[in-house]
């Protein structure tokens, strides 16, 4: 008996091990679970999974297992290794957490979601499909969208439509979000995301500077684990969310159309603690615009080229269809209008 468990156990153990080899560390943590529950006293296991959820940007739950594995394993010098650093990183997040959330940024845990509508979802668009499964690292997102105040702070200037400090700042080009985001990281001392040569954008991302959410990360933010048109449910009313009431979603009632933008936080936030991801004004995102495929993706970042960049969430000038969670559009990087501001985000 307990050699067809050994058997597998490291049958479970090899098959975390294949995808993590392909840097896909949430899928290989559920075998090497398997393979401590069947081989408990394995300490390999425990490093295994312990490193998986390490690389997942989860150190907090890392700690145990190579605790548990030098435990088992007193004497090997790579399991220490692990622990000490799991355990400095650990130290140093939270300091940055502190940090984060003064700075108004949200964790988002890592995960694996739903991407895009079902066929069924009333007033979907053919591009949101095929759904697909995909899983995000863990990351820090702001839970407003940029203000015209912190806007003004960072670039001296403010190009929204509609004044007001504790406004969204709009009338952004794709363009704009990201020099906003390098010159607010250079501000703080930190490592900017891109690196910006007129047209051409790089995403460094290793860097820890302020960036905009690839569109996966976007979506799964504004879900927070919800599986409906919105996180709020099946509808949504202009007491919930700033959008176009003449427009109500799937035949719901009409609700107020305020003609612009609303003060940053004025609804209830998110299951997450995010506010108006649904309305107010659309949000940049990092990825070009592209068709879907059904194949399940890992921290994916859209196309490699394109003519059009992303925006997510709908707006002031919209009706309810168009702030749907899995609703996507696109504009050229240099439009701007009213409608369109930016959130941050920032990798632990």
């Amino acid at each position: 008996m307990w050699r067809r468990r050994a058997a597998a156990a490291e049958q479970a153990n090899k098959r975390g091990n294949e995808q993590y080899d392909a840097s896909a560390y949430a899928q290989a943590i559920p075998y090497y679970t398997e393979a401590i529950t069947l081989a408990p006293d394995n300490a390999v296991y425990y490093n295994n999974r312990g490193a998986a959820y390490r690389n997942n940007g989860d150190n907090h739950r890392a700690i145990p297992d190579f605790t548990e594995a030098v435990r088992l394993n007193p004497d090997n010098a790579r399991y220490k290794e692990n622990l000490e650093s799991a355990g400095a990183a650990e130290r140093a997040a939270a300091v940055q957490r502190i940090s984060l959330e003064t700075a108004n940024m949200v964790r988002i845990p890592g995960g694996t979601f739903t991407m895009g509508s079902p066929a069924n979802e009333p007033q979907r668009n053919n591009h949101e499909g095929p759904q697909h499964q995909v899983t995000v690292s863990t990351f820090y997102m702001g839970k407003y969208e940029v203000t015209q105040r912190e806007w003004r702070e960072v670039m001296g200037n403010n190009p929204s439509g509609f004044r007001g400090d504790n406004l969204p700042v709009e009338n952004l080009s794709w363009n704009d979000a990201v020099e906003y985001c390098n010159w607010r990281s250079r501000r703080e001392g930190l490592i900017p995301a891109y690196t910006i040569n007129g047209t051409d954008v790089r995403w460094n991302r290793s860097a820890n500077g302020y960036r905009l959410p690839a569109e996966a990360e976007w979506e799964y933010a504004c879900r927070a684990g919800t599986r409906g048109p919105f996180s709020t449910g099946n509808n949504i009313t202009t007491g919930q969310a700033n959008y176009n009431g003449n427009g109500p979603y799937n035949n719901n009632a009409r609700g107020v159309y305020r003609g612009r933008t609303v003060n940053a936080g004025r609804f209830a936030p998110n299951a997450w603690g995010l506010y108006d991801m649904h309305g107010n004004v659309y949000e940049w995102c990092w990825d070009w615009y592209g068709a879907y495929t059904s194949e399940a993706q890992t921290n994916p970042a859209g196309p490699s080229a394109g003519s059009t960049r992303v925006n997510r969430g709908g707006s002031w000038g919209r009706g309810a269809q168009n702030a749907r969670s899995a609703g996507r559009y696109g504009n050229d990087p240099s439009y701007r209008f009213r409608n369109l501001g930016l959130r941050l985000v920032r990798s632990p």
